[in-house]
């Protein structure tokens, strides 16, 4: 016995509207679903590119502006030791001020000069800021060092008149911005001996002490 259904207009309406909606839901699945899917990794790739783009662009802004600073600075130094000398061997140093000592006429004696030109710390001056802010922090006295200045310690007699003595020594002073005097005296009518006659004469001496200021150039 052979039993049969018979499909219904209804139902072979219904098993269409099935099918309809089984290929729309594959197609959802399998078309737009991994495409929604891919599209939001894009979204996701293209912010964390551009996070990155704008992090790129904000360095390469502060590496201009630091650039900018350096050679700015650059400038400030090169004006701030403009007047300083060079990093200078003693033998030059010594050529340099027996060769101003003779200038003026006089006879230069018992130079010396550091063995090594050394950092050299400076006391600030008590009423500029620095030394207020280093007694507010109770550091008073406290000194500064100046970066890449170094110093030389200098100490010279030169002989001579009184009159050519005090020109010298205005000279140093007035003329020479990267030579400080710490110390000078000045000994009048004294009896200097010379030569390999050992033949004495009356003169003025004068004893210098300089500290000589340089720095990499």
């Amino acid at each position: 016995m052979t039993i049969t259904t018979k499909l219904t207009d209804r139902d072979k309406a219904l098993l269409k509207i099935l099918a309809v909606f089984l290929i729309v839901m594959g197609f959802i699945m399998l078309g737009i679903l991994p495409l929604l899917d891919k599209k939001s990794e894009l979204e996701e790739s293209i912010a964390f590119a551009e996070a990155d783009r704008d992090a790129m662009e904000m360095e390469l802004t502060m590496l201009l502006s630091y650039e900018k600073t350096a050679v700015l600075y650059e400038e400030e130094r090169a004006g701030l030791v403009a007047d300083f000398y060079p990093m200078t061997e003693n033998q030059e140093i010594d050529k340099m001020i027996t060769g101003m000592v003779f200038d003026y006429g006089l006879t230069a004696r018992d130079f010396t000069v550091s063995v090594t030109p050394s950092l050299r710390g400076i006391t600030p001056y008590f009423a500029s800021d620095k030394a207020l802010l280093n007694a507010a922090a109770g550091e008073e006295g406290a000194k500064t060092y100046a970066g890449d200045v170094y110093t030389a310690d200098i100490s010279v007699k030169a002989i001579g008149s009184a009159e050519d003595i005090r020109r010298l020594l205005d000279s140093v002073i007035d003329g020479y911005p990267a030579l400080r005097v710490t110390a000078y005296s000045i000994a009048e009518g004294e009896k200097i001996y010379l030569g390999e006659d050992q033949e004495a004469y009356t003169a003025s001496t004068l004893t210098l002490n300089m500290e000589m200021y340089m720095c990499y150039k």
